[in-house]
């Protein structure tokens, strides 16, 4: 299969898992971090590991372990290692990452997949994302959400390619 469907069932397998809670609340207890042996830590980027492994590509626990510390996410895309490579705001498609900055974290510290421009022009786009809610924590809230960004929080785009 094509990276680019695989990507795309990737977004279809996320939006299936819409709604779904970690257990208990403010856990982190996930069936995406037992998927990885790492259970009971922020796990927004082993969502979207598990979401990649789940439509096709190739995702280590290794890989998993380092896409869920998302500054890590963007150096491996910018070195073009297993498989990711940066990609721009004009060339992002459905199922790429997209890595978040929001205020009083780390330089990039959410992320989540990239599903389709809301407009273009003013940057806003649609998400989903785990570990998110759509009233309390950006990047830990427990949660798989739909979410309308901005560009303005967005610090990187990343595709896996294999």
């Amino acid at each position: 299969m094509h990276p680019k469907n695989i990507a795309a069932r990737a977004v279809t397998l996320a939006l299936r898992d819409e709604g779904y809670t970690e257990t208990p609340p403010g856990s982190n207890l996930t069936k995406f971090g037992a998927e990885f042996g790492q259970n009971g830590v922020p796990w927004c980027g082993m969502a979207v590991a598990s979401w990649w492994k789940r439509a096709g590509f190739e995702v280590s626990r290794e890989l998993a372990l380092e896409i869920d510390y998302v500054p890590q996410l963007l150096a491996l895309a910018k070195q073009r290692k297993h498989g990711l490579c940066p990609v721009g705001k004009n060339r992002v498609r459905r199922g790429d990452a997209v890595a978040f900055d929001f205020p009083g974290g780390e330089r990039a510290d959410h992320v989540g997949l990239f599903v389709r421009w809301i407009d273009k022009r003013s940057g806003d786009f649609e998400s989903v994302e785990g570990n998110t809610s759509k009233r309390g924590s950006q990047s830990n809230g427990g949660a798989v959400e739909r979410q309308i960004r901005n560009m303005n929080q967005a610090a990187g785009f990343v595709r896996k390619r294999k």
